[in-house]
């Protein structure tokens, strides 16, 4: 323990049975005081503290950030509730045109696609009655190989 280098203590017991106490203190050196000094300077330091029990842990620090912060929003909140803002014609006027240009953006989208799709059921018609007219695909390249095969043979 550091306290022995400090002083001493000395108990003395009287002829009438009491004890008594004599303490001396005990002059330092330079080199303990720079020894001492080194030493305060190292216990001071965040990861020894923490050790002790004088600093926080992690999930501390993190659980006190997170009550803080919720703190903070439940201000910011009630502030919000009593800062009411109240919206005149002219902003009105500018919200309403916004929602207009939107919806028509999204009339237009929507008789474009329509459009592209009745575009792709024709072409896909198209394509099928061909296909139902003559003969299928497979058998096309059936008769070209047949073709081809009879054109190199001889």
């Amino acid at each position: 323990m550091n306290f022995v280098r400090a002083e001493t203590l000395v108990q003395e017991i009287t002829a009438d049975g009491k004890v008594r106490d004599i303490v001396t203190e005990r002059h330092k050196s330079e080199s303990e005081k720079e020894a001492e000094r080194k030493e305060d300077i190292i216990r001071n330091l965040p990861e020894f503290k923490l050790n002790r029990g004088e600093g926080k842990s992690l999930s501390e620090q993190i659980a006190e950030q997170k009550n803080s912060s919720f703190e903070e929003e439940k201000k910011e909140d009630k502030e919000k509730e009593y800062n009411v803002h109240t919206i005149d014609e002219d902003e009105f006027e500018h919200y309403q045109s916004v929602e207009d240009s939107e919806r028509d953006k999204k009339r237009q989208r929507a008789t474009e696609e329509t459009a592209a799709v009745e575009s792709f059921q024709q072409e896909r018609k198209r394509l099928r009655g061909e296909e139902a007219s003559g003969p299928h695909f497979i058998q096309r390249l059936h008769q070209q190989q047949q073709k081809s095969t009879v054109r190199a043979g001889p």
